[in-house]
């Protein structure tokens, strides 16, 4: 009989343990697929989000490496973004598959839900400025920017419905601050006996510029523009033609360059005689 009840009880025994096992297999599987799987939306969601238009950009300053997104709603109507916390967007910076910055570590948000409203045609507008605490080395860096919200009107959508990857080249800005502190480099001067070629580039930083071209009494031409657009490095070239009888035998031909203020003057050796 005792053989009987021990018997009884190892195949009672073996019985719990099998059973444990597959369920704890068949939880860590399902979990496992729960993660991967994307949410099915039906075509209606899906509508509403081909309709909304994402921007996003990545640009490096004094400041720092500014992030800017922009979500404007192109549906005829007004809708409800739901975010499911106070993060609404990631940001991820990498370089050559080495993750350098990203926007979540290290911070606490509020695990409130958050709802904005975006009506018909409105633009909503994000805006991150990050400062490296070590130096970068210039080049190309990889971006992607995501805007997190979990449900339009209630409905659920995938986390990647919003994403966008970007290129970010990024230079030293030691030496560009140095750079525009004079805003014409690169200047090469051809021609003589009256007909000249100037070129260079100048910084739009400069606001405006111009040139004169003197000979130590009088000017030769008067203070004229440079054309100068955006806010970067361009090329320009001036071709000068001053009348022989006026250069100077036994003198020197200079131009000037300088700003509007004149706070700023580069001046330049056409001829020397």
């Amino acid at each position: 009989m005792k053989r009987i009840v021990l018997l009884i009880s190892m195949i009672i025994l073996l019985t719990s343990c099998g059973t444990s096992d597959k369920e704890e297999t068949a939880t860590g599987e399902t979990q496992e697929e729960m993660a991967s799987e994307e949410i099915v939306m039906d075509e209606e969601t899906k509508q509403l989000i081909e309709n909304f238009e994402m921007t996003a950009g990545a640009e490096q300053t004094e400041e720092g490496i500014i992030f800017t997104m922009e979500l404007q709603n192109k549906n005829e109507e007004d809708l409800s973004l739901t975010f499911s916390s106070g993060q609404q967007f990631e940001i991820l910076l990498t370089k050559d598959g080495e993750n350098i910055y990203r926007y979540s570590e290290e911070k606490m948000f509020t695990q409130a839900l958050i709802d904005k409203e975006i009506r018909s045609g409105e633009k909503l507008f994000w805006k991150e400025i990050w400062q490296p605490k070590r130096e970068l080395e210039p080049g190309k860096y990889q971006v992607e920017i995501m805007l997190l919200p979990q449900e339009i009107n209630r409905q659920k959508i995938n986390q990647s419905a919003f994403t966008k990857k970007l290129t970010l080249e990024l230079s030293d800005i030691q030496e560009e601050l140095e750079e525009v502190q004079e805003p014409f480099r690169n200047i090469e001067v051809s021609g003589k006996h009256g007909n000249y070629q100037l070129k260079g580039e100048v910084h739009g930083s400069i606001g405006e510029a111009y040139y004169e071209v003197e000979d130590g009494h009088q000017y030769l031409v008067e203070q004229t523009p440079i054309e100068v657009e955006g806010e970067t490095w361009q090329e320009f070239q001036l071709d000068i033609i001053i009348s022989e009888d006026l250069i100077p035998q036994n003198g020197t031909l200079m131009l000037l360059l300088f700003n509007k203020d004149r706070s700023i003057q580069l001046p330049v050796v056409l001829e020397q005689q």
